[in-house]
């Protein structure tokens, strides 16, 4: 069950990606990533798209924090997170990612 949470999780966050434009970003001060009460130091910081009320987060930061190992091809800017013999795979600007091959 926490699989399919922190993969819906990173799909939506990734889905965000394509209408993400620099100058809708919000200031990030006293912005910052906890999971399971630990702070996630990051060197991209999280901000907000303001009109719709979403916080971006690294992907990375949050996969690696949850145990999930994470690989980036820039060529393809497709993402591989994987944990416990599961795979999710997401490409910038696509609407579909792949668990598992599916």
């Amino acid at each position: 069950m926490k699989l399919r949470r922190w993969l819906l999780v990173l799909i939506m966050l990734l889905l965000c990606l394509p209408s993400v434009v620099p100058t809708a970003q919000a200031k990030t001060a006293g912005i910052s990533i906890q999971l399971d009460g630990v702070n996630l130091n990051s060197d991209v910081s999280p901000y907000i798209l303001p009109k719709v009320y979403v916080t971006m987060v690294p992907t990375r930061i949050i996969s690696e924090g949850l145990g999930a190992s994470v690989d980036w091809n820039q060529k393809s800017k497709t993402v591989t997170i994987g944990k416990d013999g599961s795979n999710l795979q997401l490409t910038s600007g696509k609407k579909t990612a792949f668990v598992n091959g599916s």
